[in-house]
């Protein structure tokens, strides 16, 4: 056991290395320091990535994410954490505010894609089919989003946080995969990416890659659907309740169709009815609008459709069809 019996010495508390950890679908070894680095998800929010030392303990089910943001609102510090031997409660490294669905984490001990990519710390997630890479610092022992290896608005990432889906642009280095599940580096030494769908990808340089043939949803990823002609333009904003889908509500006549653009950085659904209703998606159902994807429909009815997002319950909107 590293670092002695941390939780103590008789079985079974001899052998756990790490406790209150929720739902992690990813851990793997830093190739330089040998340090154990995990992925977590949240229930409804506060997806982590933490580093884990012997005797970690993760805070769950008191604590997600900064335990000074009190997430779980119920004023929880780790003092209300259950300790057992030598076990101490660290804070995650990189914590995403709205759920991802983050799942496996994997470091890139290679070269392959470049030198500044060499053991940097990729991690997928399920909800969106994002791949994100993490920098580490220079101790390795947490999370560094700097302008020398990252480019776009980094200003709100400086608290390794991100706080809106929009903030996650800089870190997401691939996307289209559908909801990624595992993360693996070849033989070959570069990385290779398992999708939900049953896709598995290899990721090369663009100066060595050829264009996909034959990949499932590749053409709805590189060429989305046409709008029908004189549709309704309707955008998904975000998660902002009764203003994450703009114009709200949307106004329109018998036989004429809605399209909705996607112009948030994560995924989301067109979903008739509310929040908990058992026929929820009995009329109609998006399935995952991607990012800067879009979905229409046409309304052949009168009468007043109300909708929502399945993965982000407060976005609600109405349909009004005259």
């Amino acid at each position: 056991m590293p670092g002695g019996n941390i939780f103590g010495s008789e079985l079974q508390l001899s052998i756990y290395y790490a406790m209150g950890i929720r739902n992690s679908f990813g851990m793997d070894f830093d190739p330089i320091t040998g340090n154990l680095w995990d992925t977590e998800n949240g229930p409804t929010l506060a997806d982590e990535v933490n580093l884990v030392k012997p005797g970690f303990n993760s805070g769950w089910a008191q604590i997600q994410g900064y335990a000074k943001d009190n997430t779980l609102n119920n004023g929880a510090t780790e003092n209300d954490l259950v300790k057992l031997g030598n076990s101490q409660y660290s804070d995650p490294k990189f914590v995403f505010s709205t759920p991802i669905g983050i799942t496996d984490a994997k470091f890139l001990n290679s070269d392959k894609l470049g030198k500044e990519y060499a053991n940097n710390l990729f991690a997928g997630d399920i909800n969106n089919g994002y791949l994100y890479r993490l920098n580490l610092n220079g101790n390795r022992d947490g999370i560094l989003i700097s302008n020398t290896t990252y480019v776009g608005d980094l200003t709100m990432l400086s608290d390794n946080k991100v706080d809106s889906p929009k903030e996650s642009e800089p870190i997401i280095f691939g996307q289209g995969f559908g909801g990624i599940t595992d993360l693996e580096v070849g033989p070959d030494g570069y990385l290779y990416v398992l999708t939900y769908p049953g896709s598995l990808y290899r990721i090369m340089p663009s100066s060595e890659s050829s264009a996909p043939q034959n990949t499932p949803g590749a053409d709805a990823q590189n060429n989305p659907p046409v709008a029908p002609a004189g549709a309704i333009q309707a955008k998904i904003v975000g998660i902002q309740g009764t203003a994450s889908y703009s114009p709200e509500p949307i106004e329109i006549n018998a036989g004429q169709a809605v399209t909705w653009y996607n112009d948030d950085a994560i995924s989301h659904t067109v979903t008739s009815g509310s929040p908990g209703d058992s026929s929820s998606g009995a009329d109609f159902d998006s399935n995952a609008i991607l990012s800067k994807q879009s979905f229409s429909l046409v309304f052949d009815g009168p009468g007043d459709y109300d909708y929502y997002c399945i993965y982000h319950p407060s976005m609600v909107g109405t349909i009004h069809v005259r």
